[in-house]
C-alpha cells in the first residue's frame, strides 16, 4: 500500500470531525439528497459536496431523496504511478435504480487525499499528476491548474495532499501520474535562506558542500497562498524591467557555469509547499539555460529553509590616502568581499554604515566620501551601487584605529549585472595590511572599443616602444581561429589597421594565450591545441608592420604557454605545462630553437615567467611545487637551465612574477594564511639572478590571487580576477604599494570574460593599458595611468 497516511488521516477526520458520516466504516460513505439543503458524503480522504441549487426534479439535476454512495475500491492503472486509493462515487435515485443523465450545475466540489510527500519524493509535482475521473475502461485525466479549476477538466490543491476538482457527473476518482510521464530520478536536496527584497521572495539554496548553488526570486505575492505552483520561463522575466513586481527567474550555478530560466528553451516548474518568513519548503525541476550560451542544465530539486546563522569573515583593513578598505573572505575561501569608504569610519560611537547607489558616485570612483561594497562569489561580482535594490549595512562592534583591529556585522542586498540578487549575513574581524603611506594616484580612463564585430575569446597586448599591439583569438577563421592585430597609440587608444593570419594550428582558447614583442615589431604569440599534456604548443612569429607571417613553430608538447623577451640575451622563452613538468626553451628574434628544451620543474605547475631588463642576462621562471613557490632560472642566450631551483614560499600557492624597472628587481606574488583564517597575497622581491628573497614584503590588500601584470616606468600593476589594479614598486627596502588600488567592479574594468582576466601592458610616461576580451562583445581597451 502506497498511501498508509493518506488512510490514517481519513480515519482521524471520521473520529474526531466528520458530521456527515453515517456511521459505516471509513472507507465508504453514503448521504441523501434534500432539496433546498447541501448534501456532503465524507469518508475522510474523499469529500463530495453537492449544491443545493443542483438538487431538483430538472434535467440533469440530482432527484431529491437519491443516495450519493463513496467507496474505496481496488484498481490499478496501466503506466501510471497511483497516490491514492480509487474512490467510487456512486448515485442511486429514491428507487434504488442508477442515476443517469446527471449534468450537475453549479458542479459538485469532489476532494480527495493523496501521498503528496511520497510523489515529491519521487520527482512527482502536481503538474505532473493528474486527478482521474474514471468511467469504465474510460480514463479521463483531469490536469492541475493554480486557479479556479474547469469543471471536469482541471482540479487545484486544497492544500498540500489535498486535490479538488468540479464534476458535473460521478465515476471512479483517483490521484495518479499523467500518461507518458518518467520518474526523474532521486532529487538533489538544497538547503539555504530567504528574504523579502521589494516586492519579491529571494530564496538562496545550496547543496551539501556548496557545489551548486541557485537563486530564486518569485513575487511574494505567489507566497501568500500555498501549495503555488510557478512556471519559470523566457516569458515569466522580463529582462528590460528586472524590477518588475512579477518577474519569477531561477539561476543555477554549477561547476563555476551560470544557467538561468530566462530563456526561450528554458523550462521550470517551481512548487511552493510551505512558507514563512523563516522558512520554507518546495521543488524545482525543468530545463535551465546557459547564460549567454546555449548548454542545457536539466535540474532536480527539493528545498527548505531556515533562519541563517551569520557567516564568519576575516581580512584586512588598509588605509590609503584617506580611503579605508577592508578585504575580508570566509574561512572556506568562495567568498570575497571588500568594503571602500573614508577613513573617518567608523566614528567614534560605532554607528551603522549604510552603502547604496547614493553613497558611491561611479564618475568619481577616487571620491574620498564614496562608500562601496562589492562581493565575489563563485565568478560573480555583486555591488552595493545598485539604484533601489543595494544597500548594505555594516555596523563595528569594536574598532582600533591605531592596530586596525576590528569586529562588526555586515547585512543586506548586493546585485549582479545579471540581475541577480544575494543577501548578506556576516560576521567578520580584522586585522591590519599593509599599503600605507602611499602618496601617488592610480586612475582609469574612458574605455575605448577596439572592436565590436569580432568574437575574442583571448587576449594579449604588448608594447613595440612605439605603440601597444592589441592581439587576440578570435573565431573568424575559415577553418581555424585566427589571431588579430591592431596597434593602438598609447595617448589616445586610437587604433591603426586591423591584421590577421589564421595559424595552420588549429589553436584553442583553453590552451592558453601570451604574447611578447623583441627589440622591432615582430610580436611572437603563443597558445595551444588544447588543454592536455597531450596538445601542441605552437609559436607564431609575426611582423605588424610588415604585415606578415615570419614563422610558425612547434614549441612543444603540452598546453598553458607563457612567453616573455630579454633583451640583454636577444631572446624569446616560452615556457610550458608538459603533463606533471614544467618546461621552456629559448628561441632567437627569428624563431629558432636556442639549446635544447628544458624541463624546468619535474613536478610542479607553471606559475610565472619574467625576463630581466637591463644588462641581465636571465628570466625567472616560477611554478607551484606542491608546498609552496619555487623559481628557478633560463639563460635565454644560451637556453641554459640554472643549476637548481630555490624556494620563494613554503605555503600557500600564488606565483606569478614580473620585472620591476624601478627596482631592478623581480617581483613574486606569493600567498600566506593570516590570523589561521584568510588567504592574503604577500609581494616579494628578488635580485636578478638571485636566490633568496629580499628582506621586506608587501601584503596586499586582496584576496583573488593575481592573473596578469604589466612592468612599467611607475612600477608593476598586478591585476586580479575582475580586474582589481594594484601598482607596486621595489627598492633596497622592499616593495611598496605607489597608490591606492583600483577596485574592478567600482571603476567599470570587470569586463573580461576570460578566466585569467584583462591582459595588461605599460609604454612609459606612468601610462598602462587594460586590454579586455569580451567575447562576442569584441576587445576593448581601458587606459590607466599610475603616477607615483
Amino acid at each position: 500500500m502506497r498511501y498508509p497516511a493518506v488512510l490514517a488521516c481519513s480515519l482521524l477526520v471520521l473520529v474526531s470531525a466528520c458530521s456527515f458520516d453515517d456511521g459505516s466504516e471509513p472507507e465508504r460513505d453514503s448521504s441523501t439528497a434534500v432539496a433546498g439543503q447541501e448534501l456532503v458524503a465524507d469518508i475522510g480522504i474523499c469529500r463530495v459536496t453537492i449544491s443545493p441549487l443542483a438538487i431538483g426534479t430538472g434535467t440533469g439535476q440530482l432527484e431529491p431523496g437519491s443516495r450519493v454512495k463513496l467507496k474505496v475500491v481496488e484498481q490499478e492503472f496501466s503506466g501510471r504511478t497511483r497516490y491514492s486509493p480509487v474512490v467510487d462515487i456512486t448515485v442511486l435515485k429514491p428507487d434504488g435504480t442508477a442515476a443517469t443523465g446527471l449534468a450537475l450545475s453549479p458542479a459538485a466540489v469532489v476532494e480527495l487525499s493523496y501521498d503528496y510527500n511520497l510523489a515529491m519524493q519521487e520527482g512527482f509535482d502536481s503538474t505532473k499528476l493528474a486527478f482521474l475521473k474514471v468511467n469504465g475502461t474510460t480514463v479521463t485525466q483531469l490536469t492541475y491548474t493554480t486557479a479556479a479549476p474547469a469543471a471536469d477538466s482541471q482540479f487545484t490543491l486544497g492544500g498540500p495532499g489535498r486535490a479538488r476538482a468540479l464534476l458535473t457527473s460521478f465515476s471512479r476518482v483517483a490521484m495518479a501520474t499523467k500518461t507518458g510521464t518518467t520518474t526523474p530520478g532521486t532529487p538533489t536536496a538544497l538547503t539555504g535562506t530567504v528574504s523579502t527584497l521589494l516586492t519579491s521572495t529571494v530564496f538562496q539554496l545550496a547543496n551539501t558542500g556548496g557545489t551548486i548553488s541557485v537563486n530564486l526570486a518569485v513575487p511574494t505575492a505567489d507566497t501568500t497562498t500555498v501549495p503555488a505552483v510557478l512556471t519559470l520561463n523566457d516569458a515569466s522575466f522580463d529582462s528590460t524591467n528586472p524590477l518588475s513586481a512579477t518577474n519569477r527567474i531561477v539561476s543555477v550555478t554549477a561547476s563555476g557555469v551560470t544557467y538561468t530560466s530566462d530563456n526561450a528553451a528554458a523550462g521550470v516548474t517551481c512548487q511552493i509547499n510551505t512558507f514563512s518568513a523563516s522558512a520554507s519548503s518546495g521543488s524545482l525541476v525543468g530545463t535551465v539555460i546557459q547564460q549567454g550560451g546555449s548548454a542545457t542544465l536539466s535540474i532536480n530539486y527539493t528545498w527548505t529553509t531556515g533562519t541563517a546563522g551569520a557567516t564568519a569573515l576575516g581580512g584586512t583593513a588598509t588605509d590609503i590616502l584617506g580611503r579605508r578598505t577592508l578585504s575580508l573572505q570566509d574561512a572556506a575561501q568562495t567568498a570575497q568581499l571588500t568594503i571602500l569608504m573614508p577613513d573617518t569610519l567608523p566614528d567614534g560611537t560605532l554607528s551603522p554604515i549604510t552603502f547604496n547607489d547614493a553613497s558611491y558616485d561611479s564618475g568619481n570612483p577616487l571620491d574620498a566620501n564614496g562608500r562601496i561594497v562589492t562581493l565575489t562569489e563563485s565568478g560573480t561580482t555583486y555591488t552595493s551601487d545598485v539604484a533601489v535594490v543595494g544597500s548594505v549595512t555594516l555596523t563595528f562592534t569594536s574598532w582600533n584605529s591605531s592596530t586596525k583591529v576590528g569586529a562588526g556585522t555586515i547585512t543586506g542586498t548586493v546585485v549582479s549585472a545579471t540581475p541577480s540578487t544575494k543577501t548578506l549575513n556576516y560576521t567578520f574581524t580584522t586585522t591590519a595590511g599593509s599599503g600605507t603611506g602611499a602618496t601617488g594616484t592610480f586612475a582609469a580612463g574612458t574605455p575605448v572599443d577596439v572592436t565590436t564585430t569580432d568574437t575574442a575569446d583571448e587576449s594579449a597586448v604588448v608594447y613595440d616602444g612605439a605603440n601597444y599591439v592589441a592581439v587576440w583569438m578570435s573565431d573568424i577563421g575559415v577553418t581555424r581561429r585566427t589571431i588579430e592585430f591592431v596597434s593602438l597609440n598609447p595617448a589616445t587608444l586610437a587604433a591603426g589597421t586591423q591584421r590577421s593570419v589564421e595559424p595552420a594550428a588549429a589553436l584553442v582558447p583553453a590552451g592558453g594565450f601570451a604574447a611578447a614583442v623583441e627589440t622591432g615589431d615582430d610580436v611572437l604569440v603563443v597558445g595551444a591545441t588544447g588543454s592536455s599534456s597531450s596538445d601542441s604548443v605552437v609559436g607564431v612569429l609575426y611582423d605588424y608592420a610588415g604585415a606578415t607571417l615570419v614563422l610558425e613553430f612547434a614549441v612543444g608538447t603540452g598546453t598553458a604557454p607563457r612567453v616573455v623577451f630579454n633583451t640583454q640575451g636577444n631572446a624569446f622563452v616560452v615556457a610550458w605545462q608538459a603533463g606533471a613538468a614544467v618546461k621552456a626553451r629559448a628561441f632567437t628574434p627569428a624563431g629558432v630553437a636556442i639549446g635544447t628544451e628544458q624541463t624546468v620543474f619535474a613536478t610542479a605547475t607553471l606559475k610565472g615567467l619574467a625576463a630581466a631588463g637591463g644588462s641581465n642576462d636571465n628570466v625567472l621562471v616560477t611554478a607551484d611545487d606542491g608546498s609552496g613557490i619555487a623559481g628557478r632560472y633560463i639563460t635565454p642566450s644560451t637556453g641554459a637551465l640554472g643549476a637548481t631551483s630555490f624556494d620563494l614560499s613554503t605555503a600557500e600557492s600564488g606565483g606569478l612574477c614580473a620585472w620591476d624597472t624601478v627596482g631592478s628587481q623581480y617581483l613574486v606574488i606569493t600567498e600566506a594564511v593570516v590570523g589561521g583564517f584568510f588567504t592574503s597575497q604577500v609581494v616579494k622581491a628578488l635580485a636578478a639572478g638571485g636566490t633568496t628573497p629580499l628582506t621586506g614584503t608587501l601584503t596586499l590588500a586582496a584576496l583573488n590571487a593575481m592573473l596578469q601584470a604589466a612592468d612599467g616606468n611607475a612600477g608593476v600593476v598586478f591585476a586580479s580576477l575582475g580586474a582589481n589594479l594594484y601598482g607596486v614598486d621595489s627598492s633596497a627596502s622592499g616593495p611598496a604599494q605607489v597608490a591606492t588600488p583600483l577596485v574592478g567592479a567600482a571603476t567599470g574594468l570587470n569586463v573580461d570574460t576570460t578566466a585569467d582576466g584583462g591582459a595588461l601592458a605599460a609604454s612609459g610616461s606612468n601610462r598602462y593599458v587594460l586590454v579586455a576580451a569580451k567575447g562576442a562583445a569584441g576587445v576593448t581597451a581601458i587606459p590607466l595611468t599610475l603616477t607615483p
